[in-house]
């Protein structure tokens, strides 16, 4: 999950440089799909309220529209980079400031989950493990879940590394567009093999396609959605009728069984949920302002996305034992869990990670060596 600059939801690819109403639409839908499956799976417990399986596929569509959009989004950054100045030196300021934004308030909670809610095994390795987002590369999260939630930014924190790697350091020595072609297909070629022939039954049960090599082709989709925007296609020419059928294949995979056998759903449903929130995003960038009424809590939302993302899930997961533990009683727990996430995140943004985002350095496109 990933916020590209100080102040949110701002487009760089396909020629978008201005704040974009619809791209924080975009995200605000993104984050509240995630909340809204942890929530529902703490309320059904507590109070007992029947929950209908299909409505967990919410979850995972929250997580593949955040990838369309950091794809999109800081994917495009590193198009800019291989189009305008190849180079280590632009290279090494893309990382520093992508980890500006991701690193100090993950290591923060990390820090904090550490002393006051720490694993409950192998606890040094499983630190070790959070603290270089080796939690999940080749296997599911540690056997007790702890800090499940950051499954998906290990994701997106390998994925900007790798394809980063290999496309500007690629074009460095061949032509810029192979070097893009070269990248893409690798990050999306790789994750269908491994889902194709390591993904089994049991594994895909376990971890439901949690393993970064799983799923980097999440956002190499959004990258290749940047791509696209660049060459007039026919995606940013139909918006909105890329939009509907985006939205009829979204809502097909949340409502209705899909009709793939053993391997091949394994290996294709977590793309089609990619492929239909990549639909869904050329039609947000028509919308570049919002009502009155609307504008301060959606902007609201976005702007917080990345600090309700790191904080909900360990309050929850603290306030369900003390639930159960009767220390607090279950509406006491209810207003917490309702409240804090979102003071916690606005404190967040405004105190520190803004003034962090201001520090950063800006990204420079002359070649240099």
């Amino acid at each position: 999950m990933s916020q590209p600059s100080a102040t949110s939801a701002y487009g760089h690819a396909g020629g978008y440089h201005t704040r974009c109403a619809g791209l924080d639409i975009f995200r605000a839908c993104a984050i509240l799909c995630v909340l809204f499956i942890h929530y529902l799976s703490t309320f059904s417990h507590w109070f007992g309220i029947p929950v209908k399986n299909w409505l967990f596929n919410f979850g995972l569509l929250g997580v593949d529209l955040f990838f369309a959009l950091s794809g999109f989004l800081v994917g495009g950054l590193i198009l800019d980079i291989v189009d305008k100045g190849p180079s280590i030196a632009n290279w090494r300021i893309f990382l520093l400031r992508r980890w500006t934004r991701t690193l100090p308030l993950y290591y923060a909670v990390l820090l904090v989950l550490a002393v006051i809610y720490p694993p409950t095994e192998h606890l040094v390795q499983t630190l070790l493990q959070y603290a270089t987002f080796t939690q999940n590369l080749l296997t599911p999260l540690p056997s007790q879940n702890w800090y499940a939630v950051t499954w998906s930014l290990a994701i997106e924190e390998w994925f900007y590394v790798i394809f980063g790697s290999l496309a500007i350091l690629g074009s460095l020595l061949i032509r810029k567009s192979w070097a893009i072609g070269l990248a893409l297909g690798v990050m999306i070629i790789a994750p269908h093999l491994a889902r194709w022939f390591f993904l089994t039954p049991e594994l895909f049960a376990q971890a439901s396609g949690t393993i970064v090599i799983h799923r980097l082709d999440g956002i190499a989709l959004g990258v290749l959605l940047a791509v696209l925007s660049r060459k007039d296609s026919l995606l940013f020419r139909y918006p909105n009728l890329f939009f509907l059928m985006g939205l009829g294949l979204i809502i097909h995979l949340l409502l209705f069984p899909t009709p793939l056998p053993g391997r091949y759903f394994r290996t294709y449903i977590l793309t089609l949920y990619q492929i239909g929130a990549c639909l869904c995003l050329p039609a947000m960038l028509q919308i570049r302002r919002l009502p009155v009424l609307l504008d301060k809590p959606v902007k609201a939302l976005s702007n917080q996305a990345y600090g309700l993302y790191l904080f909900h899930l360990p309050i929850l997961e603290l306030i369900n034992i003390w639930v159960l533990e009767d220390k607090i009683g279950r509406w006491t727990g209810t207003v917490i869990i309702m409240t804090l996430p979102f003071i916690l995140s606005w404190a967040s943004f405004r105190y520190f990670e803004m003034p962090l985002l201001s520090l950063r350095p800006k990204q420079r496109f002359a070649n240099a060596s």
